[in-house]
């Protein structure tokens, strides 16, 4: 096989360039170390400027972005319920961990029993891991 470039990755920029160059009438070969199956699966939710989504559809490669895209308003919904779920669960554990006098005995009762339950409860574990780590265990 013949080439005039080779493209060393088969991450997005490595597949548009090579879409791109296809266009142009320049052979080229894309080679990744990975399967494809590893590389489509690495392929990960981000912000796409429109320069970038202007350019993918130029390129002809804009399909699989137009059918499972989210358009900005949705993405940023989304982005700004993954912070407040950050900042609640931030917020409820630095209550777990830190001493309030102000609330007295009962106060410091009811959270060492929050606490009893968060390591006497393996889904209780489980949602602070997820919460803490930011995914889904």
């Amino acid at each position: 096989m013949k080439t005039q470039v080779a493209i060393v990755g088969a991450g997005p920029a490595g597949l548009l360039r090579g879409a791109l160059l296809h266009q142009y009438g320049v052979r080229n070969i894309v080679v990744e170390q990975r399967s494809a199956a590893y590389a489509l699966g690495r392929i990960l939710a981000g912000v796409a400027e429109q320069i970038t989504v202007d350019l993918l559809a130029e390129a002809g490669v804009d399909q699989p972005l137009r059918a499972e895209g989210l358009p900005h308003e949705q993405y940023s919904m989304r982005a700004l319920a993954r912070v407040w779920k950050a900042e609640s669960f931030s917020w409820r554990f630095t209550g777990l961990l830190r001493r309030f006098p102000e609330n007295g005995e009962f106060g410091a009762k009811m959270q060492r029993a929050e606490l009893d339950d968060l390591f006497g409860s393996r889904a209780a574990q489980h949602v602070m891991a997820e919460n803490y780590v930011g995914l889904a265990l």
